[in-house]
């Protein structure tokens, strides 16, 4: 379950807690523009959040009425489909002279500026999502491992390997490494990235003392989902 907080400056904190696994973890949700109000609306089988955002397009102020889809991966995003392939799509009037994420028959094509209310992709596509970007970002606490003192906080600590556990996960950047399952070989190409399941792994992050700073982030539209975060590390009492 989450429970969802405006706050003054139009940031949202969310907080997500779970009564059987004593799971209780707040974040913050930033999109282009200010969130005015959240709710919930009960629907036949569960709930759905709705928000009033108040962003700026074209230099004027304008409200929008959106909710959450976990099917998208854009903030604010218009989908369609046409059996004909096109390069061109319109139907983007409301963001209007932004600079939006484009997904083209599952395939990540990068960001484009909407004109005319609309946006010419370099490729020909039968479905495609444009939206506003965002970026999940996960940056953990020093690690706490135990040592022969009682705690490793203090202590001089190198992690010498971090493996991110990921479910139905195209990638990961570990401080800034690009991590993914695909290999590369002539069946890939031209086909959408490899969804997978599994470890992702990184050697090396800082050898420098008390600095192990960790940031896991996904820049891109795709699927993303982070199970566990191990890390190996070496303490010096």
């Amino acid at each position: 379950a989450q429970l969802y907080c405006v706050r003054a400056d139009g940031q949202m904190a969310v907080c997500t807690y779970n009564l059987e696994q004593d799971v209780t973890a707040w974040g913050r949700w930033i999109t282009d523009g200010v969130v005015e109000s959240v709710a919930s609306i009960p629907t036949s089988d569960s709930e759905q959040t709705w928000l009033v955002v108040r962003r700026t397009v074209g230099g004027v102020q304008k409200r929008f009425v959106e909710f959450f889809d976990p099917t998208l991966k854009t903030d604010s995003a218009v989908t369609a489909t046409d059996e004909t392939a096109k390069a061109t799509w319109d139907g983007l009037d409301h963001l209007n002279g932004k600079t939006v994420q484009a997904l083209a028959n599952g395939v990540y094509q990068g960001t484009f500026t909407v004109a005319a209310g609309a946006v010419t992709l370099p490729r020909n596509a039968n479905a495609v999502e444009f939206g506003l970007a965002y970026t999940p970002r996960m940056k953990l606490l020093n690690p706490e491992v135990g040592s022969a003192a009682g705690t490793s906080q203090g202590a001089a600590i190198s992690v010498g390997e971090v493996i991110v556990r990921v479910l139905d996960t195209v990638g990961v950047v570990i401080n800034g490494q690009t991590k993914t399952f695909r290999k590369m070989n002539d069946s890939l190409l031209d086909v959408p990235p490899e969804v997978g399941t599994g470890d992702m792994r990184e050697t090396t992050l800082s050898d420098a003392l008390y600095r192990n700073e960790l940031v896991i982030t996904q820049p891109e539209p795709v699927d993303f989902h982070v199970l566990a975060v191990i890390r190996k590390c070496t303490i010096n009492d």
